[in-house]
C-alpha cells in the first residue's frame, strides 16, 4: 500500500453524507488513486498561490500542446464529455500539463463492497462522490478527480480529469500516463462483459492516436512503488490474459 494510502482518513467533506460512505470512498482511493498532484514548478511556499498551469481546455483526445488531435465521434466507442457529469472546475495552481502520452495504466474503483449500478443517475452520483474525495481541501486535496477516464457497468466512458493534465492516479507515475479505472471491486465480482469489451476497444484506440504499444499497458499494481491489489485478481487475470492478443 503506498505512502498516501497509509495516512488515517479524514473527517468526510460536504456531499459526502456518512460515514459509511466515506469509507467507501477512502478504500476506493486506497485501491485505486495513490497518485499526487504534483506542485508547478516554482510554486510559492507562503499563502500567496502561484499563477499555475494555463488553462488548456478540456479536449477529450488533446494532442501535446492541449488542442484536439480528433473529433471524438472518431471513437470506437462512445465518450460522455465531462461537461455531462460536472461542472467543477480543475485547480490550475496544483496541476501540471500532461504533453506528450506515452502509456495508460488500468484501475478499479475498489469500493468494499461490489458496485452493481448501471444507470446514468447512479453512475454520475459515484463519479462526482469520488471527485469531491479526491478534492476536497480536507481530504485528498488534488487538483482535480485523479483519473482521466472512467468505464461504468453498462461500458459507457466518460471523461475525468482532461487528458491535457497529468492525473493523480500512480504515485510517482503519472507523467504522460493515461488512467483509466472501472468502476467495480474485481476482488469480489467480475468486471461486465461490456466493460471488458468497451477497455479494450479505447485501449486500442488510444494506442492509434498516441502511438504507444501493447507493453506501454499496465495495471495499477505493476507500477505502485509501495504495492497495491489494483484492479482486483478478476481485472487482471482478464488483462494478462488479452496482452498476449494485442
Amino acid at each position: 500500500m503506498c505512502e498516501l494510502c497509509n495516512q488515517s482518513p479524514k473527517p468526510a467533506p460536504s456531499g459526502l453524507t456518512s460515514r459509511r460512505e466515506l469509507l467507501l470512498l477512502s478504500l476506493a482511493v486506497m485501491l485505486a488513486g495513490c497518485g499526487t498532484d504534483p506542485a508547478p514548478k516554482g510554486a510559492a511556499t507562503t499563502s500567496t498561490r502561484p499563477a499555475g498551469c494555463p488553462d488548456l481546455g478540456a479536449e477529450i483526445f488533446p494532442d501535446a500542446t492541449g488542442r484536439a488531435l480528433v473529433n471524438p465521434d472518431s471513437s470506437p466507442v462512445d465518450i460522455e464529455a465531462r461537461s455531462e457529469w460536472t461542472t467543477a472546475p480543475l485547480d490550475l495552481t496544483r496541476i501540471v500539463p500532461m504533453g506528450a502520452i506515452n502509456r495508460a495504466t488500468i484501475h478499479h474503483s475498489g469500493l468494499n463492497k461490489p458496485f452493481t449500478a448501471d444507470s446514468w443517475k447512479e453512475t454520475t452520483k459515484q463519479l462526482d462522490a469520488i471527485r469531491e474525495f479526491h478534492t476536497a481541501s480536507n481530504q485528498r486535496n488534488w487538483a482535480d478527480i485523479a483519473y482521466h477516464f472512467l468505464i461504468d457497468r453498462a461500458g459507457r466512458i466518460w471523461q475525468g480529469r482532461p487528458l491535457a493534465y497529468q492525473g493523480a492516479h500512480v504515485k510517482n507515475h503519472n507523467e504522460h500516463n493515461c488512467g483509466i479505472v472501472l468502476l467495480g471491486n474485481f476482488d469480489l465480482q467480475r468486471p461486465s462483459a461490456v466493460q471488458l469489451t468497451h477497455l479494450e476497444l479505447f485501449l486500442g484506440y488510444l494506442r492509434s492516436l498516441y502511438h504507444f504499444g501493447a507493453g506501454d499497458i499496465y495495471m495499477h499494481g505493476e507500477l505502485a512503488d509501495a504495492g497495491t491489489d489494483c484492479p482486483g485478481q478478476y481485472l487482471k487475470t482478464w488483462v494478462k490474459t488479452k496482452r498476449a492478443t494485442w
